[in-house]
């Protein structure tokens, strides 16, 4: 059966997450436009040319300290700047991403799985305020 368009986004974001090299979570995105063209994908990993988190020895009960998140780099790799973007995201989206989901114009996020609470407002939240079409679907390869 062929997958719809969100869940063959999903599954590359899936993919996507695969290179993470945080201990913690692997988290993985992928930003297209309006159209359904990829401008980027991205996960969470150490900044390029730094030691990756495996090697410095991160906590894995605490938040990582030196991963930059997947939907930030997918944000910072797009060089298009076209309103109506979706991001599909394996995890959803912390405050601080969100905040730059909607600082990029994109208009629909597009989670795979809810992760945790946070305190004060939330990423759902940002998104939220800002109009932002929040979907889950599960994970696109089960039952498959």
């Amino acid at each position: 059966m062929r997958p719809t368009r969100d869940q063959y986004f999903l599954s590359l974001a899936y993919g996507a997450a695969e290179r993470s090299t945080c201990q913690r979570r692997r988290v993985g995105a992928v930003l297209v436009d309006s159209r359904g063209r990829i401008l980027s994908t991205g996960y969470n990993g150490s900044p390029g040319g730094y030691a990756h988190c495996q090697d410095l020895g991160c906590d894995t009960q605490q938040p990582c300290q030196w991963s930059v998140h997947a939907e930030i780099n997918a944000l910072l790799f797009a060089e298009n700047r076209e309103p109506d973007k979706t991001i599909y995201v394996t995890t959803a989206p912390c405050r601080t991403c969100a905040l730059a989901i909607a600082n990029a114009g994109v208009s629909r996020v597009v989670i795979g799985e809810w992760f945790r609470p946070e305190e004060g407002v939330s990423g759902l939240e940002v998104l939220r305020q800002g109009n932002i079409l929040v979907d889950q679907l599960s994970h696109p390869l089960d039952g498959v």
